[in-house]
């Protein structure tokens, strides 16, 4: 189940969207804010997975709201009827940007979009782990000699044996 939260000064545009994720079954909304500063104290003191963010709200802009954590532990899709803060809001690292007023479709491409990223970060992660500290025996000079896979850079093929290289490659200018 995915945990969210909506953030939106306008609580008709919150009872909108609030229908419309109604049919999504994957959602959880645990709570709606129409003020910037409560809805960072609930994400400050709550495990929430996703928030949907209004841009243009009256004390804070909703990228410049992102620039209050340090590390964001939630993704976010803003939901706005302000097309002119979409490059800004990318740069942010966020799933998607929808214009309001949302429909059904919209958010479900979203959130199989937020979907797919929970996926990659998951196989990413699961990878990091399983090569983390790993290694392999090479022979150098009659001695046994043991490698961290994630220090070596490349092998090269010299007729019957193999030069391996750790360690960082020079810059190429």
């Amino acid at each position: 189940m995915i945990k969210c939260i909506i953030i939106d000064d306008e609580l008709n545009a919150i009872k909108s969207l609030l229908y419309e994720l109604e049919f999504i079954k994957q959602i959880k909304t645990l709570a709606t804010f129409t003020s910037i500063s409560e809805a960072k104290i609930f994400l400050d003191n709550h495990d929430v997975d996703l928030v949907f963010l209004d841009i243009e709200m009256p004390d804070l802009i909703g990228v410049k709201f992102l620039d209050l954590f340090n590390t964001r532990c939630f993704e976010v899709i803003f939901v706005t009827a302000h097309r002119e803060y979409a490059f800004d809001a990318y740069k942010k690292e966020i799933i998607d940007y929808i214009m309001k007023p949302a429909s059904k479709e919209d958010l479900q491409i979203s959130i199989n979009k937020y979907l797919s990223k929970v996926e990659t970060d998951a196989i990413i992660n699961l990878h990091k782990k399983n090569t983390l500290n790993q290694s392999i025996w090479i022979t150098e000079k009659g001695l046994k000699k043991q490698l961290k896979i994630d220090d070596i850079v490349y092998f090269e093929a010299d007729g019957n044996y193999s030069k391996t290289s750790t360690g960082k490659l020079a810059k190429l200018k």
